[in-house]
């Protein structure tokens, strides 16, 4: 078994105890909300063995709590700390639910990693319940929107969703707390707003949504749009500057290929800010066993022009959103996203 603390993200590596105490040095400043007596590891430490533990791959309480107890030797030497054992899977639990503002942490830790992962250019934001938040009587614990370098799986920002508030309120905050010269923002259907694609292009940032039934008149435009066009006789098909790029993978016993397809038709009729490009991608699905096949068919929006992002940069792009949707992250707020 490897003891060593090495990280799995790019752009992130935790091969050093100095390491450790820069991180440590920055989670001081945060306020332990327990009473003092009783208290066997500071808030500080705990935390630190928390976001390492996560940030190498660790997803659970209990697998965080294992994974730092084989690491205590290097922790207790890196940290000075009193006691020679690490704490337990619920100490780590306690600490999460009543030690620390989770607002605070939010800021030191999404700090701490922005400043060791800069210029990420592709960010994608969604929404995540922290599980064991979930408190006694209760049918829903913490939500938080984030927004995650999709390179590098690290958030380069966090706010709570409040219980009378959702994801499309809270995502303007959010974004008002990132640097966007430069970035692309990536998110779902849900996303696709006036407000957000204006906030995100007065900065700097260009965007990419999908788009469906929640902004109909868009969407019924660009399904017409990539719609096959009927012919009468002796007629020709009207002119078009579709381009589009495929992707093909092979995985988990079936084929997938992707097609997207762009367009900058409707750049001059629809009223949407910002607007470069309009998009469709075709997901065709071959089972290898049955031979069985569906197929799915998504359409979108973006501000980037087609210099700037031709469709296998668009495809990307999207496929970038989808893998961070589907993986774990890596969270700089909480532990448990």
């Amino acid at each position: 078994m490897d003891f060593s603390i090495k990280g799995t993200t790019k752009g992130v590596e935790w091969d050093r105890g100095e390491e450790i105490k820069s991180l440590y040095e920055a989670l001081k400043s945060l306020k332990d909300k327990r009473k003092r007596r009783g208290i066997r590891y500071p808030l500080a430490v705990a935390l630190v063995m928390m976001v390492v533990a996560k940030l190498s791959g660790q997803d659970e309480v209990r697998g965080i709590a294992e994974w730092v107890k084989w690491r205590a030797r290097l922790f207790v030497e890196s940290l000075a700390c009193r006691h020679q054992t690490t704490p337990s899977h619920t100490t780590f639990s306690r600490i999460l639910n009543e030690a620390v503002d989770i607002v605070e942490l939010e800021g030191v830790v999404s700090d701490y990693l922005q400043a060791r992962h800069e210029g990420a250019e592709k960010i994608a934001i969604d929404g995540k319940t922290l599980r064991g938040t979930i408190e006694a009587g209760r049918s829903q614990g913490q939500h938080l929107l984030s927004a995650y370098g999709t390179d590098s799986g690290l958030v380069m920002g966090q706010i709570a969703v409040g219980q009378k508030e959702n994801e499309i309120s809270a995502a303007p905050q959010l974004l008002a707390t990132l640097e966007w010269q430069g970035r692309v923002v990536t998110g779902d259907a849900m996303f696709a707003q006036h407000q957000l694609s204006a906030q995100i292009v007065e900065a700097g940032g260009a965007y990419v949504w999908v788009v469906k039934d929640n902004q109909p008149t868009l969407r019924t435009a660009i399904e017409r749009l990539f719609r096959p066009e009927k012919c009468l006789k002796a007629h020709s098909q009207l002119l078009t500057d579709f381009q589009t790029a495929s992707s093909l993978d092979k995985a988990h016993g079936r084929l997938e290929r992707r097609t997207l397809t762009a367009s900058c038709l409707l750049n001059d009729f629809a009223a949407w800010e910002g607007i470069g490009q309009v998009f469709k991608i075709e997901r065709r699905v071959t089972h290898l066993k049955t031979g069985k096949s569906s197929c799915q068919i998504d359409y979108g929006i973006t501000s980037l022009s087609p210099i700037q992002a031709p469709p296998d940069r668009l495809l990307d792009l999207v496929r970038s959103h989808w893998r961070i949707e589907n993986t774990r992250h890596l969270p700089a707020r909480c532990l448990f996203a």
